[in-house]
């Protein structure tokens, strides 16, 4: 993904890929207003929003990937270091740390998803008839009537 064609967009971007936390990076890419108060809850919600954007977070994506270039940190790196955050644990006996670290772990490797998106169409029976139809007695009966039984 290039740069992003909306100017503070992009530095909201690179802000957060910065360290930068995301209130911080919106007031950096200048949108708090004239007279607003900077811990502003517009400014926190806003900021929240625009997080959520599409291109925003494709952009962040690209920017941490290239960081993650840079740095030459691998998914092999990240794992050795919380297997020794795992084996510390152990030694201290830190049992919380453990749980977080194994917790890490699996998210890493892709076997716990923070969150899930469910598309769901729920169909329920209508409270009334989607269409008017006249029937006569004999089908509501043959229809509706409970069955008796024959004597055997």
């Amino acid at each position: 993904m290039p740069v992003l064609t909306n100017p503070r967009w992009e530095k909201f971007a690179q802000g957060l890929v910065s360290g930068l936390s995301q209130h911080a990076a919106f007031v950096a890419a200048g949108y708090q207003r004239k007279g607003e108060a900077p811990d502003s809850k517009n400014i926190r919600s806003d900021a929240a929003k625009l997080k959520r954007n599409k291109e925003v977070r494709g952009r962040i994506a690209e920017l941490q990937l290239e960081a993650a270039k840079d740095a030459k940190i691998t998914l092999a790196d990240i794992l050795k270091e919380v297997d020794a955050a795992i084996k510390l644990g152990h030694r201290s006996r830190q049992a919380g740390a453990v749980v977080g670290a194994v917790g890490l772990k699996a998210k890493l490797l892709g076997f716990v998803i923070d969150k899930a998106e469910i598309d769901a169409t729920l169909r329920k029976p209508s409270r009334r008839p989607t269409e008017d139809r006249k029937i006569s007695l004999e089908e509501w009966k043959q229809k509706f009537a409970p069955k008796q039984e024959e004597p055997s």
